[in-house]
């Protein structure tokens, strides 16, 4: 689907107008906001980044374009590449305060508001680098022929464009108050489900099973999806 066919298929449950500057207006921001929520919730699409590290430096800012992190891994100059563990901002800056005299490549990170990334313990040389995967922030659908399916407006496939749809259709109605689908929860529950059903098709892709629930006996967690920047 391209932006003419969203917006005419949400104004047509939703009661707007697309001939309305402040309707269209509207429309076009619930629709890029699909787009980019669900690649931020799915991590359907992943981007690789690094960053060259300065020695004693823990802070560091990351590009606005960066909405969520998948992984990262630190390489230090004179030993093995290690995958970081994610914590909470205050458990690293804890860690931070009480913990001294680590003399080890950075192993733990945090995100803090939108773009700050704390490693801990801080870099010890400015010759190492981390490297991260992440979700990128695509351009914004504008043109009525432009499609979430373009690698840059989104890369999202032409199949998973009814629950982008979906969303857009329930942040509309919700505006709308559209007692029909329930003020929009009818839509939501579609989105819902549709972002539950890429994820778990996500992980099966990548051969990530998650164990059937037996009694009496130990049970690995799956691995996780990744953490969000917001």
């Amino acid at each position: 689907m391209n932006l003419a066919t969203f917006r005419s298929r949400v104004a047509r449950v939703s009661g707007l107008s697309t001939s309305d500057s402040a309707d269209l207006a509207d429309l076009d921001s619930w629709i890029n906001e699909a787009v980019e929520q669900f690649n931020r919730e799915t991590k359907l699409n992943i981007a690789t980044a690094s960053l060259a590290v300065t020695a004693d430096q823990d802070t560091y800012s990351l590009d606005t374009d960066i909405l969520a992190m998948q992984a990262l891994w630190y390489a230090p100059a004179d030993s093995q590449s290690a995958l970081m563990t994610a914590l909470a901002p205050e458990t690293l800056i804890e860690r931070k305060l009480t913990m001294t005299g680590e003399d080890t490549p950075p192993r733990y990170y945090a995100l803090i508001g939108g773009n700050a990334l704390m490693l801990w313990p801080a870099p010890t040389s400015s010759t190492e680098t981390l490297h991260m995967l992440y979700v990128p922030r695509h351009a914004a659908l504008s043109l009525t022929a432009d499609s979430p399916a373009t690698s840059s407006k989104g890369n999202v496939p032409e199949e998973y464009h009814p629950i982008l749809e979906a969303y857009a259709k329930w942040k509309a109605c919700e505006a709308e108050d559209h007692r029909m689908s329930q003020f929009g929860n009818v839509f939501k529950e579609q989105w819902d489900t549709g972002v539950a059903k890429v994820k778990a098709e996500v992980k099966k892709k990548a051969g990530i099973n998650v164990p059937a629930v037996r009694l009496g006996r130990p049970r690995h967690v799956p691995v996780g999806n990744g953490i969000d920047l917001r």
